[in-house]
């Protein structure tokens, strides 16, 4: 009969080597945003244009793709309404009639306005994203 000090130090030995391999997934899978970059296993990759080059890092799991799905919804809004807004701003200058210059300038500071709140929403869905990417790496 083994003593009970053996099964407690396999006990101990087994749960180190989990831990050790859990943080070694993680060091080398998670990502982390830096700037218009993300690192992953200390290495900075270029995003893309609008994020083109990680959208393949979130194909992880599922709750990370939608997650990243939520964020183009969003970034795209965001990016409709400010290139709306400045649209209207530049017709503005075009225009002749004073009422319609103010009113094209009223309309496109508005949509300008508009988009911030969208692209800040849009930023934190993203990094809602990769942590939701890097939680499910552990999982897998």
């Amino acid at each position: 009969m083994k003593s009970p000090l053996t099964i407690i130090a396999c006990l101990i030995m087994i749960n180190i080597s989990f831990a050790q391999s859990a943080y070694s997934t993680y060091k080398m899978q998670s990502i982390y945003l830096k700037g218009s970059k993300f690192v992953k296993n200390d290495v900075a990759y270029p995003i893309g244009l609008l994020g083109g080059k990680l959208a393949p890092e979130m194909q992880v799991s599922e709750h990370a793709t939608a997650e990243w799905q939520k964020f183009k919804k969003v970034r795209n809004w965001g990016i409709a309404t400010s290139l709306a807004g400045l649209g209207l701003a530049v017709s503005a200058l075009a225009t002749e009639n004073n009422d319609l210059r103010a009113g094209l300038l009223l309309g496109g500071l508005t949509l300008s306005l508009v988009s911030l709140p969208l692209s800040l929403k849009s930023s934190n869905q993203l990094q809602k994203a990769v942590w939701t990417r890097n939680r499910d790496i552990l999982q897998f």
